[in-house]
């Protein structure tokens, strides 16, 4: 299991937008091409960004993915309320912009990486203790959207 926190979320996905929308549920439906889109554009594999949305919205059924199209869990800057977007592109793009910025560019490209600060466990709006599993959980999903990612570890 430990394989899943060393997946490089900087190797590029090279399934179709159709392979990946066979994954997304809810509001994320459709959105495959999408992230095809966020790949090319910010180096971060688009598979990731499917999990991370999948993870963090029950697959596009959550309330902040219908009422806020947030399938990030994005909050706004310095609060523990979670960001109202226009549209769910919206959402996918900030979560790119930022992810890039914040974590790619500095260094943070596996998903263990990525999960100890997006959702760290000493995160103390983290109640529930979810946050620990959030690598396993979100390397889970990419590794059912795209099963070669488990040979590349």
């Amino acid at each position: 299991m430990s394989n899943l926190h060393s997946i490089d979320v900087t190797t590029k996905y090279t399934g179709t937008a159709q392979q990946l929308d066979t994954h997304l549920g809810g509001v994320l439906k459709g959105k495959g091409a999408h992230l095809l889109r966020l790949q090319e554009l910010y180096g971060i594999n688009a598979a990731f960004l499917a999990a991370i949305a999948i993870n963090e919205s029950a697959n596009g059924t959550s309330y902040s993915a219908r009422k806020r199209n947030n399938v990030g869990g994005v909050r706004k800057a310095g609060s523990t309320k979670f960001k109202v977007y226009v549209n769910v592109e919206a959402c996918l793009d900030d979560m790119a912009n930022f992810l890039k910025r914040n974590y790619i560019d500095k260094g943070r490209t596996t998903v263990g990486k990525v999960g100890a600060k997006y959702c760290p466990t000493s995160d103390h709006t983290d109640t529930s203790g979810l946050n620990q599993y959030w690598p396993r959980n979100v390397g889970t999903y990419m590794t059912q959207i795209d099963p070669t990612l488990t040979a590349k570890v």
